[in-house]
């Protein structure tokens, strides 16, 4: 018996296709389909690994004189006692198997595909309802965030016209009482407010940020100047981001 025809039986005996030979080898499933047609033969460390895999021994599949049925390996002197009746019978059966075991394996492999084919298609079809549900939170989260940073934006364009209108109204020519408010709303908001400290200047002399200095100003206000009425000049500067940040006072 050849051993391209032992090898075909006893890997279809253990239910093994080609590939799945040729994975247990380590070898390609075209090095298996060469030596199954005669092609080609393994070499030794691939016969090693076939007889563990088949459980016979390397001589059993290299010696044409050693026959291989369904139990075990005999003789070629000890088939011909069996019969050639016999011997045609398990051909004959042996074929059959191998046609059983192709049918079911092509029937199997046509079977898979078409379900590897469905599953692959629900797969897509699963990934682009994903996606689009995906792109519709991405577009509902960017008009919250717009929405947001519009709402943040307006807050604080209001709290920056909120605090400069309550000096800003005293901005031209005031007089003494509108200036003096003017400054006690000042030193208010420099004693709370740390990070919008307004500094002040009358006449062209700085007073700094300090309540204990601004007040000074206070007392150099004055409501006449012998009998002409004393008004003053306020105007203001602004930091980078808008807000009121120094108050000068002239006296006209």
């Amino acid at each position: 018996m050849k051993f391209e025809e032992k090898m075909m039986l006893l890997r279809k005996k253990s239910m093994l296709s080609q590939e799945q030979l040729a994975e247990k080898l380590d070898v390609t499933r075209q090095t298996v389909s060469k030596w199954e047609l005669g092609q080609s033969k393994p070499d030794m460390d691939k016969l090693t690994s076939m007889s563990k895999l088949f459980n016979v021994s390397i001589d059993v599949l290299t010696n044409d004189d050693e026959i291989i049925d369904s139990d075990t390996s005999v003789k070629n002197e000890e088939k011909s006692k069996l019969g050639g009746s016999v011997v045609k019978r398990k051909y004959v059966l042996y074929i059959l198997i191998a046609i059983l075991i192709a049918a079911s394996t092509t029937l199997a492999v046509r079977i898979g595909n078409s379900i590897k084919a469905e599953n692959e298609k629900r797969a897509q079809e699963e990934q682009a309802i994903k996606d689009d549900i995906k792109r519709r939170q991405e577009e509902i989260d960017k008009k919250i965030q717009d929405t947001q940073k519009k709402n943040e934006d307006m807050k604080k364009e209001n709290e920056k016209a909120s605090f400069n209108r309550t000096y800003e109204i005293a901005a031209g020519t005031a007089s003494k009482s509108r200036v003096s408010w003017t400054l006690d709303d000042v030193m208010t908001n420099n004693k709370k407010n740390s990070d919008r400290l307004i500094e002040v200047i009358f006449n062209e002399t700085s007073y700094g940020t300090s309540s204990n200095e601004i007040v000074k100003i206070k007392s150099l206000l004055k409501n006449f100047e012998g009998y002409k009425i004393v008004n003053y000049e306020v105007s203001f500067d602004y930091s980078e981001d808008g807000y009121i940040n120094k108050m000068t006072i002239k006296e006209q």
